[in-house]
């Protein structure tokens, strides 16, 4: 018996849906790759009085035909959390995370994140410096930790350190605590962003009687004789317990401590500093690479090396399809503005470049107005 053949409209088809399945198959496995860029805001000024003849192409491109949102209020603890899936208690539970990544088994236990600072008296204000301001040393740090660790151990909590200026105070009771992420309460006075809640009273006389500890400590009147500020307080933040922690990245370049207890709590491969864009998207399906700018250091060399070494490359693996989404992810005070980009976006050419002098305040005056 002869084999009937498909006829040629039905065989055409069957191309197509072939075609599309594998098409779909393909697009299951996005590539990705995350910038986590700090302080591009505060290079600012210097890049708004460049040379326009000073031109940055692929940077120029990328912010023209991103896609933009912002996270009102929002903080990098905030994204980092969302980013990973991490549901919101009373409060994102960085502390959690980073008691998690340090082996803490007990999944019950409250993680709040410690930090010490300098409080200054403003008139009848306090306010809280930026840690940028502390230049407290690994030595200082482990020495004041020493000292309040005994402090809170009479009060049944446990203290780490996690990294230079941020430790964790655990407690087996369950709390109830509100508290003002550090990023949005530095430079304002701290009135109304003290911690609240049920248990927020007993806190507050623990803090109390670490600040008595603290005043005029060995390591506090040598930073006063020098010209630093003394550390006076510890600022609360980011309590809760143990999260689950999903999986956003394969692969990450981190050196922020919430960042990188992430990465150890959902296994991704914690690698070091790439040479370029191309090295870290051979080697992952969606990687995140964090990259501090100093801030109004040479930005024109700055800019130039991201020109370079991440935004060209990644602009062009876009264009032949090693890379599929290209996002860059801006904190800003109170504000984390995140800017997409994908191969449908780049091919937006009706959408002009712009010099960087005259993209960058478009951005920075969608953050400001969210604050």
């Amino acid at each position: 018996m002869p084999t009937r053949s498909l006829p040629h409209s039905s065989r055409q088809l069957s191309v197509f849906i072939v075609i599309d399945f594998f098409y779909f198959v393909r697009h299951l496995a996005v590539n990705a790759l995350t910038l986590l860029i700090r302080n591009l805001d505060r290079n600012l000024d210097a890049l708004q009085f460049a040379d326009d003849n000073q031109r940055y192409p692929t940077l120029e491109a990328f912010f023209a035909r991103c896609l933009q949102s912002s996270e009102s209020a929002g903080s990098t603890t905030a994204w980092v959390c969302a980013s990973f899936g991490i549901e919101r208690q009373y409060d994102w539970p960085a502390g959690a995370i980073l008691a998690q990544a340090r082996g803490e088994p007990d999944t019950a236990t409250f993680w709040v994140c410690a930090a010490p600072v300098h409080l200054a008296i403003d008139r009848d204000d306090l306010i809280l410096q930026p840690r940028s301001q502390l230049r407290l040393s690994e030595r200082e740090s482990r020495t004041l930790f020493s000292l309040l660790e005994p402090h809170f151990a009479e009060h049944e909590l446990e203290m780490k350190h996690v990294d230079t200026g941020l430790w964790c105070v655990g407690s087996k009771r369950a709390q109830h605590l509100e508290t003002t992420d550090i990023e949005l309460a530095e430079g304002r006075s701290v009135d109304g962003l003290q911690p609240s809640g049920n248990d927020a009273a007993w806190w507050q006389r623990l803090l109390i009687e670490a600040q008595m500890s603290l005043h005029e400590h060995p390591v506090n009147l040598a930073r006063e004789e020098r010209g630093d500020l003394p550390i006076n307080s510890l600022w609360l933040w980011a309590g809760g317990t143990a999260p689950a922690v999903h999986k956003r990245f394969d692969t990450m370049c981190v050196a922020d401590p919430l960042l990188r207890g992430a990465a150890s709590v959902s296994q991704a491969r914690l690698i070091e500093m790439p040479n370029n864009a191309l090295d870290v998207i051979a080697e992952s399906e969606h990687a995140l690479v964090e990259i501090t700018m100093a801030a109004h250091d040479a930005p024109d060399a700055q800019l130039e090396a991201l020109e370079s070494d991440w935004f060209a490359p990644a602009w062009q693996a876009l264009a032949n399809g090693r890379l599929d989404q290209l996002t860059v992810v801006l904190p800003q005070p109170n504000t984390v503005i995140v800017c997409h980009c994908d191969r449908k976006a780049r091919r937006r050419f009706w959408k002009r470049r712009r010099a960087l002098s005259q993209a960058f305040p478009r951005f920075l005056t969608l953050s400001r107005m969210n604050t």
